[in-house]
């Protein structure tokens, strides 16, 4: 690839970036679109067994990260408690054999 090569890509890079005025107010009214139809979609996904139970397990990970941040503390220390006796819990098995 010589330096020509770059240049073109340059180019086309360029030339693909330029909106006119026309094009961008189309491309904002379909944003504006694609955002009902999220909010469709998400009424829909939200609607029936599938949205209750969706709502269920959000509320189930919601308590178990509360309970998950009030024990971290404690089952970090239990965990580092453990990892510090388990090379003489290793040696005690090893030795009885």
């Amino acid at each position: 690839m010589g330096p020509r090569c770059g240049e073109v890509r340059r180019q086309r890079f360029a030339g693909g970036a330029k909106l006119t005025t026309s094009e961008f107010e189309r491309l904002n009214r379909a944003v504006d679109d694609a955002g009902g139809t999220a909010e469709r979609t998400a009424t829909v996904m939200d609607g029936g067994i599938g949205g209750s139970f969706r709502r269920l397990l959000s509320a189930i990970e919601g308590v178990a990260l509360a309970i998950g941040d009030s024990l971290d503390q404690s089952l970090t220390e239990l965990a580092d408690d453990i990892a510090a006796i388990q090379p003489s819990m290793t040696n005690a098995a090893t030795a009885s054999r």
